[in-house]
């Protein structure tokens, strides 16, 4: 079983927070990664988190992007 998850994609900018919040909307995990021209690849270690729902929010200038994971 892998605990990782994987976020990609396009940036507007150099920097891309991402956060990862929980069913209760606390932020459990949070950083600040450098996209290397506009592109960015996060391997994030999610082995610590119980299982439940979570929502990836990944920002990048002006942009928010939103996602649901379930881990088992």
């Amino acid at each position: 079983t892998t605990h990782m998850a994987t976020i990609t994609g396009q940036s507007e900018g150099a920097i891309v927070n991402i956060q990862v919040i929980n069913s209760l909307g606390i932020d459990v995990m949070k950083t600040d990664i450098n996209s290397s021209n506009g592109e960015f690849n996060y391997q994030m270690d999610m082995i610590n988190l119980p299982q439940g729902v979570y929502t990836i929010k990944t920002t990048f200038g002006e942009t928010i992007l939103l996602k649901k994971l379930v881990k088992n």
